[in-house]
């Protein structure tokens, strides 16, 4: 708009200024006035006055020819300013477009090892089995070795249900009774370890090798564990020989 106001104004003064260079040349060019035949007049030299316009005109022209470069010089800046306006736009747009198909590639890749890692997953191992769907996988259940565990320690009460253990290296069920706990092989019935026993018979077969300490780890979940029950054995069977220690130095 400002280019276009500009054109405008230099196109008129630039026709006012040939309109005024156009009157001032014709009445330059016009013949001097013919003088009387008999007395001829010379003719007239311009007069300062009309010098004076005509550099006056010139300086004006001058001017406004100026103005009209500068303005097309400013108008040659905006064009060249919308350019490179134009080419960061441009490259704006690329640099958004590379940056979209980037992002679209790093999501299909993620989505890629996503799936590629749901593939790869392990499945999940089953729970382990508890005391009850592991004890049926031996001929001895659990009540067959609590009636051997009484049945081997007489006279003494079941304090709970028989545990799965793994005892000295062999799968065997801990009976706890009230007066020690016994361990009943799980496959053949056998009594691998008998605390409840009395404490003369205890000491005798510790001395002669038929009654081992026992040593056992817990298979599945439940209660205490056996090396608890086994410390209390111990502490009950103490007790024992103690009082029974005791009542012989009585004796």
């Amino acid at each position: 708009m400002q280019q276009r106001s500009a054109l405008i104004v230099a196109s008129t003064v630039t026709a006012f200024m040939l309109v005024v260079v156009g009157g001032v040349a014709a009445r330059m060019a016009q013949p001097p006035l013919a003088a009387p035949a008999a007395t001829p007049v010379p003719v007239s030299s311009p007069t300062p006055d009309t010098a004076a316009q005509t550099a006056y005109v010139q300086q004006v022209d001058a001017y406004y020819q100026q103005r009209a470069a500068a303005a097309q010089q400013q108008a040659a800046i905006d064009q060249q300013k919308a350019s490179i306006y134009e080419q960061r736009e441009l490259a704006y747009q690329q640099l958004v477009k590379q940056a979209n198909q980037q992002l679209e590639q790093a999501y299909k890749q993620i989505a890629a090892a996503q799936k590629h890692n749901q593939v790869a997953a392990p499945k999940p191992h089953p729970a382990q089995p508890t005391a009850t769907a592991t004890a049926a996988a031996y001929a001895v259940s659990a009540e067959s070795a609590a009636n051997i565990a009484l049945a081997a320690a007489p006279g003494t009460t079941l304090l709970a249900t028989p545990e799965l253990v793994s005892f000295q290296g062999a799968i065997a069920y801990e009976v706890r009774l009230d007066r020690g706990n016994v361990y009943v092989e799980a496959t053949t019935g056998q009594v691998l370890y008998n605390g409840a026993l009395a404490p003369t018979q205890q000491m005798t077969n510790a001395s002669s090798g038929n009654n081992p300490q026992p040593t056992s780890t817990q298979i599945s979940g439940g209660g205490n564990t056996s090396q608890q029950h086994n410390n209390d054995d111990d502490h009950a069977g103490g007790n024992q020989n103690g009082g029974g220690d005791d009542q012989a130095g009585d004796d």
